[in-house]
């Protein structure tokens, strides 16, 4: 089973993208900002992919991208139309505009772990 880490502040985001991963197969764990998402890396260790919101209380993305140093691959979700995926600290294995369709989140999700490096 893929597990993923849905760092995602918005709950009306969260909840149904959680949902409906969760229908799909996957296994997800979610966090409310990045610092949420570290401890819960350190507690329950790596996901095999981060799906990661920018801008968010506390620790935001961009924040969470230069400071996480683990293997999984993250994928941005982002619903602001101006952001620059590489002015995005570390390497994201993609960038996903909000909204957008869950047969592009899951086809993205396998790329992801499909992938090496």
């Amino acid at each position: 089973m893929i597990k993923l880490l849905l760092v995602e502040d918005d709950r009306i985001v969260m909840i149904p993208v959680k949902m409906r991963l969760e229908r799909s197969g996957f296994a997800v764990r979610v966090a409310g900002n990045g610092q949420e998402a570290l401890e819960s890396i350190a507690e329950h260790g790596e996901p095999d992919v981060i799906l990661l919101d920018l801008r968010m209380p506390i620790m935001d993305g961009y924040e969470f991208m230069r400071t996480y140093r683990g293997v999984a691959k993250v994928i941005i979700l982002s619903g602001w139309a101006d952001e620059d995926p590489s002015n995005i600290p570390g390497s994201p294995f993609a960038f996903i505009a909000k909204p957008f369709s869950f047969d592009e989140l899951k086809e993205v999700i396998q790329q992801a772990v499909s992938t090496n490096g």
